[in-house]
């Protein structure tokens, strides 16, 4: 045993020529710190080896080739490098609905719904005297052009014109609603108002002959508004007055008892919640409950 440790660790003066051989194979530096590659390729042969010394190397090749394929779990899934691409940050969604923070919300509805949320924001302070300012504008836009109210889709009389100049022209807490058919018209714009139990809806139309952008206001049960600060598509205007029930006007809110079936005034009924199965109807008695089941509040 202690012979082959000698003839293993120690080199025997047969076998000093072993290193000069194998110096072609080696790394080694300079004493200038320079790398020296490698010699021009060759046959690596253990041939030249002593037989001692080349059964060593051998074992040694084979048991670590053993080691290395006995670690290997083919089952496990081979793991590669990705680069993610960083994720782009979500853009910023314009705001769809708000509610003015001035008591005439309904007035300021109509300002941001024509001049943007943005502008709005703008007007840090002075606001009363933007409002009347707007007005003025909209009261000179009437005056020049009167028969423009005429193209409303409700009547306007001469007495109403009237009526909606004077309330432009001085200052009120809040815009009424037969003002506001004079807003839309300087705007050319129409809007949809809905009740705070979302079951009524009026139109107020700039133009009943032609097609101008619409917006949509919600009021709630304090009478303030918000609106939905884009325009509504056609296919929403008509979701809107399937799912609710347009009122003529906010005085009026049915038309003439006899342009009325028994049957129409029933589903009508029917639609609001406010049919009563066990009951026998007469069409003026259920005209008048609809009447003031659906005027505006």
């Amino acid at each position: 045993m202690s012979s082959f440790l000698n003839n293993l660790f120690f080199i025997q003066p047969k076998n000093k020529p072993i290193l000069e051989r194998l110096r072609k194979y080696m790394f080694y530096k300079d004493v200038s710190g320079q790398t020296i590659p490698l010699a021009q390729p060759c046959d690596v042969s253990l041939s030249s080896v002593p037989e001692h010394v080349r059964e060593i190397i051998t074992q040694n090749i084979a048991q670590d080739d053993s080691n290395q394929l006995g670690s290997i779990d083919e089952s496990e899934p081979i793991l590669e490098n990705t680069i993610r691409e960083p994720e782009p940050e979500p853009e910023t969604e314009p705001i769809q609905t708000c509610t003015p923070t001035q008591q005439d919300t309904l007035f300021w509805c109509i300002y941001i719904a024509n001049h943007g949320y943005a502008e709005y924001l703008q007007i840090t302070r002075n606001y009363g005297v933007k409002e009347l300012e707007i007005k003025k504008q909209v009261a000179d836009h009437i005056q020049k052009n009167p028969t423009k109210m005429k193209q409303v889709n409700t009547k306007i009389t001469k007495i109403m014109i009237q009526e909606i100049l004077s309330e432009l022209l001085t200052s009120q807490k809040e815009t009424s609603l037969l003002c506001l058919y004079g807003l839309v018209v300087f705007y050319t714009m129409n809007v949809i108002l809905v009740d705070p139990t979302e079951r009524f809806m009026l139109e107020f139309i700039s133009d009943t002959s032609a097609e101008s952008p619409t917006f949509v206001l919600y009021k709630d049960t304090y009478g303030k508004y918000k609106i939905n600060t884009q325009p509504l598509t056609l296919d929403q205007i008509s979701e809107l007055r399937t799912k609710m029930t347009s009122l003529e006007n906010y005085t009026k809110p049915l038309k003439a008892v006899s342009q009325y079936k028994l049957s129409e005034l029933e589903d009508l009924a029917k639609k609001i919640g406010i049919y009563n199965e066990t009951k026998k109807y007469k069409k003026n008695g259920l005209y008048e409950e609809l009447a003031a089941a659906c005027m505006w509040r």
